[in-house]
């Protein structure tokens, strides 16, 4: 027997039911059912309701259970999946910072994100491209890559912490679901696992998701608006657009700064006379480049701009004048080592 029925406040004739044996849901005002019960245990429903978007449902013995963004389900083309890629109309998100549990794990918030969902006629290679406002590449990200189980990761010559998420495309028939984490594509690093990892946040505004699959492109516009509560406390959108310039003028700064020092370590890596007159200023540019590995040993350029860079991404705030100083400095220090080499 059914228990409770709730129609989507937004989508006429999107009906959700909680009965005896878990959830179902009708596309078509209670014409025909479909069971959506989805990870939910089967338990009687008891109550729904739909919150900003959300599902949530109260159970006869199992706690309380929140089916995140049905926003998908309401739109048209999700009734009429043919044989063409279709990527769906994301709801506007808001852009904030990761809230941190303690070691107990609970509350275990999930990562901000903006949740794309698409579907897929065949399984195959895509592609997802995030641009901005003009056009310009965010981020970019391709299926078929191995899957990363999310991890933390602490470098001890900067006490930078990069969280190591996996970034891959699910490229299943049927539909499928990515979470795009706001950020713009990291700086380049030797590592393959950490390449083009922990970009800066993505400043709010409105961008494009581009899903390309089976040589067919489809688009959908993404909005991030400001968290609310950064703004009450006084930074302003100027505040973050400024912070957003700067963060992107250091990751440039950083990434040339790895691919200049891997590419003369490799260089002398590679040398055979190393009493040379190479040899020396290869040596000379990696000893200002690179932090030597040891105890409380001084963290030489590359690992500069790898702090200033992480400082920066703390809070959303307005860039002091010591950071923009201290951005000039190391540029102009790079500059010289460039020179040098």
């Amino acid at each position: 027997p059914t228990r409770v029925v709730r129609e989507d406040p937004e989508r006429e004739g999107l009906l959700f039911a909680g009965t005896e044996y878990g959830m179902f849901v009708s596309l078509d005002d209670g014409a025909s059912w479909q069971s959506f019960q989805q990870n939910l245990p089967v338990t009687p429903v008891t109550d729904i309701k739909v919150h900003r978007g959300d599902l949530a449902l109260s159970t006869m013995g199992r706690g309380f259970h929140v089916l995140d963004n049905i926003t998908t389900l309401r739109q048209a083309a999700f009734a009429t999946k043919g044989d063409a890629p279709v990527l769906f109309q994301p709801k506007d998100t808001y852009r904030y910072r990761h809230s941190y549990s303690d070691d107990s794990g609970v509350p275990n918030y999930p990562r901000p994100a903006v949740v794309l969902d698409y579907y897929l006629p065949e399984a195959g290679d895509i592609q997802l491209d995030i641009l901005d406002s003009n056009g310009r590449l965010v981020n970019s990200y391709r299926s078929g890559t191995a899957p990363m189980a999310a991890e933390e990761t602490r470098d001890m010559d900067t006490n930078e912490v990069d969280y190591v998420v996996d970034e891959s495309l699910s490229a299943n028939k049927g539909m499928n679901r990515f979470r795009w984490d706001m950020t713009h594509r990291g700086a380049w690093h030797k590592d393959e696992a950490r390449r083009f990892r922990n970009g800066p946040m993505a400043k709010p505004g409105r961008y494009t998701a581009r899903l390309t699959a089976a040589g067919r492109s489809v688009e959908q516009a993404v909005v991030l608006r400001a968290d609310p509560r950064v703004l009450e406390f006084g930074t302003t959108l100027a505040d973050i657009d400024a912070q957003a310039a700067l963060q992107l003028n250091v990751l440039e700064l950083l990434d040339a700064a790895r691919k200049l020092e891997h590419e003369l370590q490799t260089e002398k890596d590679a040398l055979t006379d190393t009493g040379s007159e190479r040899a020396a200023a290869l040596t000379a540019a990696l000893d200002a480049l690179s932090t030597k590995k040891g105890i409380y040993m001084q963290p030489m350029l590359v690992d500069q701009i790898s702090y200033l860079y992480s400082m920066l991404d703390d809070a959303d705030q307005a860039p002091g004048g010591d950071a923009l100083a201290r951005y000039q400095e190391l540029k102009a220090q790079f500059a010289a080592v460039k020179d040098g080499v």
